[in-house]
């Protein structure tokens, strides 16, 4: 048996067998994604037929055979009850609900029930089942409504006409992303596996295929070489709180720049594969065409989250697939953004548009994103305090922002602002997140506590500050002093503004669903630009049909 030589090599070894189940899928998803890259461009079925078959030979060789017909069961569910009630909005909560629920099990099952740490962690497929089946069932409601109903990104991925069940497990269990994402729309996937716009033209792949795989490399690299000298498990050890406070404040820092590596090094292996399957392309960039741009399942930009000036930009460079899953299946459907046809509302009704709450989203959003990593304590001490911290950035942001830009006064010392933008974004993360490879309550307020709790206290006073003491008309008198404009009546109220652009009234509401588009998961310009390009070149198609 295939899994059973797997055993024995990890062994002789020395490495947990889950790691090396990672390894040989990651690595051989090169070779085979040559081989998918020469089937015929049209040939849709011959590709589906290659992930199925190919997904099913990893799956049951090195994984779980038992797990392999869970999952494929729950995808057939899924499927037909898609395709029975995609009309009701019920359905995806359904849908989502369901697989949720089955992952649910898996994780207590190996996290709290039967933990044994010399048994591999199988999660991972049914991880990424939840985020294709969820966003699936969505994107099909979506196709049942008016255009006008619909935001921007809901049209590009609303699915009009359900697929044939080939199609959809071939969708589901693509090779190319089964076991550690990246996860994509089903939309991409179809046009893809089509040949349509624009993958009927897909430049050579191999040097974007390569840069990301050295990445990958040289960031699994650094992982392996300091993830010991510099663990998490060292903080919640006597010796540690011996140390100097500032040297325990750098030390948690130093370990989570270190087990971000481990990710970047995963996400990036896989993406490589997928550019070189083709399915990564996301095109030419439409004011430079000679620049070719393969960033369409892109899960993470290390430079961006490590440079990152606030909460919003480091999440929205991080796990950017799960993100926007995030976004589109939880965020969106409880604050949602205005469209089309709510905007005609408001208009026929002489009211200003209103500007959706999104405080219980943004809870509701990183719950979702706690419970499906798992139910370890520090997971949850993670996403919650990270709710909190995303809260009190959007809160500094607009308030302090406008200090030092343009008309103020302060503007020249706009780099200072940004260097400690960048200083306390990475100190509260690095805080916030190091519960996380520690799982437990204990471990995760004894890291906390090391450092006396310092990012709680000083997000809890900010919101205090501006949210009940009055600091935002505080600031905004010192603002005015400076030279600060601020629009709306009587000048109160912080200026909005998108990429440093203030906005007016107008702006500010057109502006509200790219808003909410960038708090899980931001795209560079240039990415935007294309897909901006790929929605219009979509609604052109759709009048002509």
């Amino acid at each position: 048996m295939p899994l059973a030589a797997a055993e024995e090599l990890a062994a002789s070894l020395k490495m947990p067998l889950q790691n090396l189940t990672i390894a040989l899928v990651l690595f051989s998803a090169y070779p085979l994604a040559w081989i998918y890259a020469r089937l015929p461009k049209h040939a849709a079925t011959a590709k589906h037929i290659f992930s199925i078959a190919i997904t099913s030979f990893l799956f049951l060789s090195l994984v779980d055979v038992f797990l392999y017909f869970q999952l494929l069961g729950a995808a057939l569910v899924a499927y037909f009850v898609v395709a029975a009630g995609r009309q009701s909005q019920w359905t995806p909560v359904g849908v989502f609900l369901g697989i949720l629920s089955l992952l649910s099990y898996h994780h207590l099952n190996n996290q709290i029930i039967n933990p044994d740490p010399d048994r591999s962690d199988n999660t991972g497929p049914v991880m990424m089942m939840v985020i294709k089946l969820s966003t699936f069932a969505w994107a099909a409601h979506d196709g049942t409504k008016p255009k006008e109903a619909l935001t921007t990104e809901q049209r590009r991925t609303a699915i009009h006409h359900m697929p044939t069940l080939l199609e959809f497990l071939g969708y589901s269990f693509f090779f190319g992303g089964w076991l550690v994402g990246p996860a994509n729309d089903f939309s991409e996937y179809r046009r893809f596996t089509r040949g349509e716009h624009p993958f009927d033209h897909i430049p050579p792949k191999g040097f974007a295929s390569l840069r990301t795989f050295l990445m990958g490399m040289l960031t699994l690299g650094i992982y392996i070489q300091f993830d010991k000298p510099l663990s998490h498990w060292y903080i919640i050890e006597d010796e540690f709180m011996t140390r100097s406070f500032f040297y325990r404040l750098m030390y948690i820092n130093l370990a989570g720049n270190i087990v971000r590596c481990k990710y970047y090094g995963v996400w990036k292996l896989a993406e490589g594969a997928c550019n070189l399957s083709g399915i990564g392309y996301l095109g030419p960039c439409p004011s430079n065409p000679q620049k070719q741009i393969f960033a369409r399942v892109q899960n993470v930009e290390p430079l961006t989250v490590e440079r990152a000036q606030s909460p919003r930009a480091y999440i929205g460079g991080w796990n950017q697939q799960t993100g926007k899953w995030l976004r589109n299946c939880i965020y969106v459907r409880l604050s949602p953004v205005p469209t089309e046809a709510s905007k005609a509302a408001d208009a026929a009704a002489g009211r200003k548009p209103k500007k959706p709450s999104t405080a219980f989203a943004n809870m509701a959003t990183y719950l979702a994103s706690a419970i499906w990593h798992g139910f370890r304590p520090g997971y949850y001490f993670c996403f919650l305090s990270g709710g909190i911290v995303t809260i009190t950035g959007q809160i500094l942001r607009r308030n302090l922002r406008p200090l030092v830009v343009a008309p103020s006064r302060l503007a020249p010392y706009k780099p200072i602002y940004d260097f400690l933008g960048w200083l306390l974004t990475q100190i509260s993360l690095n805080y916030i997140c190091a519960p996380f490879p520690v799982y437990w309550v204990a471990n995760g307020l004894r890291v906390w506590s090391s450092v006396y709790y310092i990012v709680h206290i000083w997000n809890f006073a900010a919101i205090v500050f501006f949210t009940f003491l009055g600091g935002g008309a505080v600031v905004k008198r010192v603002g005015r002093t400076l030279g600060v404009v601020y629009p709306g009546r009587g000048g109160g109220g912080a200026p909005a503004a998108v990429n440093g652009k203030v906005l007016d009234k107008s702006e500010t509401v057109l502006a509200a669903e790219d808003e909410a588009a960038a708090l899980l998961a931001r795209d560079s310009d240039e990415v935007r630009e294309i897909k901006s390009h790929e929605r219009e070149r979509a609604a052109i198609n759709r009048k002509t049909d």
